[in-house]
């Protein structure tokens, strides 16, 4: 399971991606921030058939990897966000080979980091 970690307020929120619920920022083209709600993770290929499913940029302060209980956090600040898919208006975060990718905030590209 992977879990990413978001600001709520002065709180931080772990948010699971077997478990939908919650809510995650993402930024717009402009730069600004809107609230979705969360869906969890979801495959790469799985995402892609999704019908009009768009990539977005969630922003976030560290997700995990590694496997089960022996889980690391990696940062994801400053230019930096986590790759995911909006589909009716909600968040997904995509799942490569069942890692987060972690792309810049400001390029088009969704390439792998």
């Amino acid at each position: 399971m992977r879990m990413i970690i978001v600001k709520k307020g002065l709180e931080d929120l772990t948010l699971w991606t077997t478990e939908p619920g919650g809510k995650v920022r993402i930024y717009k083209r402009n730069g600004s921030e809107i609230p979705k709600n969360w869906l969890g993770g979801i495959d790469a290929e799985t995402a892609k058939q999704l019908p009009d499913a768009h990539p977005v940029k969630i922003k976030a302060q560290a997700c995990s990897t590694g496997s089960g209980l022996h889980h690391e956090w990696r940062l994801v600040n400053g230019n930096r966000a986590i790759l995911g898919c909006l589909f009716n208006d909600c968040v997904y975060a995509i799942l490569d080979r069942g890692e987060f990718r972690i792309v810049s905030r400001n390029s088009t590209k969704t390439s792998r980091k």
